[in-house]
């Protein structure tokens, strides 16, 4: 599609088009230019620039329009910025997505069962239900009748002729049960148990590597002795792999310590249920140390080699920020001997690694903190 001029938006510029577009004056990816007043979650959205003049802007529901230019709910994103003369509008637009993401997750509704209770007795006599529905029984007699559940779990009041009485079932098991009136006709409900379910998690979601994280969750059936198999998928796998056998413990609990090297993602399975997946990011090992007249850094996670990359030497200013001193190519072992630049007085240094010279699997990291003294 061709960007073009829009007569319907003053003079401004009113454009309309793709995200990967090429860029040009007043159109550009968001996020790619240094004037731009979008914040970085703008990143990979087309940005359209409109002077502030411009009143021909208006949001609608799930749609904006720019004059006869429409921007619908299946756009994959929209964001508009005004130019540095006056305000500031941004729609992002993922309607078809969250409507999609509803419609999965939505429980399904639990079910009703209708038992009659005639002259001879329960029709039908016998159900079978799932946790959580309800059975409603609707007295189609000519005489009163009463359901009274034989341990006392359940009773209706005395229905009259064309009352109904309803229970919900929040217990497996099975519950026989009697006319308290009539107390020969008698009947059972059968309730399946939840399907089994496994709660699951990390206590720590970013480590350090060398860190340990504690993988823990509970089985559904609260009993000790369950078998639990826990799986990883490090980054850069096409699978997850087998890393522990576990058992639970009183209560159905169970748990596992583990280090991971990269980012990881982990999953405990029992019988034939998986859990929802726990992610653990890793930030790399930083060391600052010094070594004579000067200081040494080193950068480690696993076998991971960080040669050729950078990090930063920054110090604390008063206003506690930190502050870029020195950028310092690591060697062939990811470490790097230098000398911090002269600075009078009491300054506090460390050492920092951005996520984008961490690279994929890692997060951004830094050391611990160095004092420097000088006259």
């Amino acid at each position: 599609m061709r960007w073009r001029r829009s007569p319907s938006v003053g003079s401004a510029r009113g454009v309309s088009g793709l995200a990967d577009a090429p860029a040009r004056p007043g159109i550009e990816k968001g996020g790619a230019s240094a004037t731009s007043t979008a914040s970085s979650s703008l990143r990979g959205t087309t940005v359209l620039r409109i002077p502030a003049e411009s009143d021909r802007v208006r949001v609608g529901v799930g749609c904006i329009y720019l004059g006869k230019t429409i921007f619908g709910p299946h756009a994959s994103s929209v964001a508009i910025v005004a130019t540095d003369r006056g305000f500031q509008m941004r729609r992002l637009v993922a309607l078809a997505a969250a409507f999609t993401a509803l419609a999965v997750v939505a429980p399904a509704q639990a079910a009703t069962v209708d038992v009659k209770i005639t002259k001879s007795g329960f029709s039908p006599s016998s159900v079978r239900i799932n946790f959580g529905d309800t059975v409603k029984w609707t007295n189609s007699d000519t005489t009163n009748h009463q359901i009274v559940a034989d341990n006392g779990s359940f009773a209706s009041p005395i229905l009259k002729p064309n009352a109904s009485y309803s229970f919900t079932f929040r217990a497996a098991g099975r519950f026989p049960y009697h006319d308290a009136i009539k107390p020969s006709l008698k009947g059972v409900v059968r309730v399946n148990g939840p399907p089994p379910s496994v709660t699951f998690g990390a206590t720590n979601p970013i480590v350090v590597y060398g860190t340990q994280t504690v993988l823990n969750g509970t089985v559904s059936s609260k009993k000790a002795g369950e078998t639990v198999t826990l799986l990883a998928e490090p980054y850069g796998q096409t699978s997850p792999i087998q890393l522990a056998v576990v058992q639970t413990t009183t209560g159905g609990v169970f748990s596992y310590a583990t280090t991971p090297s990269i980012y990881t993602t982990y999953w405990a399975q029992w019988k034939n249920t998986k859990s929802q997946q726990a992610v653990v990011q890793v930030k790399p090992k930083i060391t600052f140390t010094p070594k004579g007249s000067r200081f040494y850094t080193t950068v480690s996670a696993a076998d991971h080699s960080w040669a050729g990359r950078f990090v930063y030497l920054q110090r604390l200013s008063r206003f506690g920020q930190w502050v870029t001193t020195l950028k310092l190519k690591l060697g062939p072992k990811s470490a790097r001997l230098f000398r911090i630049p002269r600075r009078h007085g009491l300054t506090v240094y460390r050492v920092a690694m951005t996520v984008n010279q961490a690279g994929l699997g890692y997060l951004d990291s830094h050391s611990g903190t160095q004092k420097v003294r000088r006259r």
